[in-house]
């Protein structure tokens, strides 16, 4: 019975119980069998749905190596998702068609509700990454409001109405419209600067190489820092709380398990649950970057104290003291009194299949 324990089943049902008196206590109608309904399959389906969202978006982001691609295909998901249990609300007379004209009708409040919330998640996720909270309780508090505030702008109060427009067009700048920029950015990349790779190299292999020239080459970067990371910060935190254990250590690797109060609903080992030892990743690195002639190029940059207190945030701002005069921006030749050096990130992407760089014995 431990699922009776998941944090997802948890929200989930709040999420039930809020939805039905979201929309309950302002029409009356306690007794409503459409919006029982929807509220207990919200409830029931919710963990369900959150898996089948991010594999969408994991696998969207795979096959096409597109963010906005990747974020179009969640929130195809969960529009349709929306417009089941809006349109099921409709014909339960639980909301009146003419409520919607002011957002669009059906669709507009579909698409304003689908927006809202990955802009919403968006933002919850973010401060919990810069330890603002707790991820899972951010997530819950953007949900709720995004189901209150749904509902009422459903239901036809007009200040909320115009706020609730308002809120999914700007959310949904940030939850999808963003990912079109990068994409665009990394279509049409600036030129010279300095790079920042960053990632678990979990080994280090061809492909990590591959993706390195290709980015000091395309690019024309003056350098390119790498930072290995010991344990990624989701992992110190689920191996404090006792939600994951190392079950065993040898030949140079460390072996993840669930533990007994794990949630088994979250898939906590995307990657896989074998990490080698950050002494060897890093050994493995250096021999991948001289094998490759990428000495005068690369150089790794290993702050695990760094990294722990506030993961590539704080990476990012230590490379940016190494080059106090370093911006985004226009590039221009780097002179004693105005020097101005472009940014430029590339993150780690994990492929199908890999060929390991180097086979040097590691113990």
């Amino acid at each position: 019975m431990k699922i009776v324990h998941s944090i997802f089943l948890k929200i989930a049902l709040s999420m039930g119980l809020i939805m039905y008196f979201a929309y309950a206590v302002p029409t009356g109608k306690y007794a409503n069998l459409y919006l029982i309904g929807v509220s207990a399959f919200t409830a029931l389906f919710l963990p369900i749905f959150t898996l089948i969202s991010t594999y969408l978006e994991q696998k969207g982001f795979r096959l096409t190596g597109s963010m906005f691609l990747s974020k179009l295909a969640k929130l195809v998901w969960q529009s349709f998702y929306n417009f089941l249990a809006l349109g099921l609300l409709v014909k339960g007379n639980i909301i009146d068609p003419n409520n919607l004209k002011m957002i669009g009708g059906l669709i507009g409040a579909v698409c304003l509700t689908s927006l809202a919330s990955q802009g919403l998640q968006y933002l919850a996720i973010t401060l919990s990454n810069h330890d603002k909270g707790n991820r899972f309780a951010n997530i819950f508090f953007a949900l709720s409001l995004n189901v209150i505030i749904s509902a009422l702008a459903a239901l036809g109060y007009k200040n909320v109405q115009v706020f609730f427009v308002i809120m999914g067009l700007m959310l949904g700048v940030i939850g999808v419209l963003i990912s079109l920029i990068t994409d665009i950015w990394g279509l049409l990349p600036s030129k010279g600067g300095i790079g920042l790779f960053l990632g678990t190299f979990n080994p280090v292999h061809k492909s990590h190489v591959a993706i390195l020239k290709d980015f000091i080459d395309k690019r024309q970067l003056d350098k390119v820092y790498i930072h290995p990371t010991v344990i990624p910060k989701i992992h110190q935190y689920l191996l404090d709380k006792e939600m994951i254990k190392i079950v065993d250590q040898r030949a140079g690797k460390r072996y993840y398990e669930k533990s007994a109060i794990a949630d088994p609903l979250v898939n906590f080992f995307p990657t896989g649950q074998v990490f080698y030892e950050a002494e060897n990743r890093l050994f493995m690195l250096k021999v991948a970057i001289k094998e490759a002639g990428l000495e005068n190029k690369v150089e790794i940059f290993f702050e695990p104290n760094l990294y722990q207190k506030d993961g590539f945030y704080a990476i990012i701002k230590a490379i940016k003291k190494r080059h106090p005069h370093t911006q985004r921006g226009e590039r221009h030749d780097n002179t004693e009194n105005n020097s101005s050096i472009r940014f430029v990130f590339e993150f780690e992407r994990r492929p199908k299949r890999s060929t390991i760089w180097t086979n040097s014995a590691v113990s």
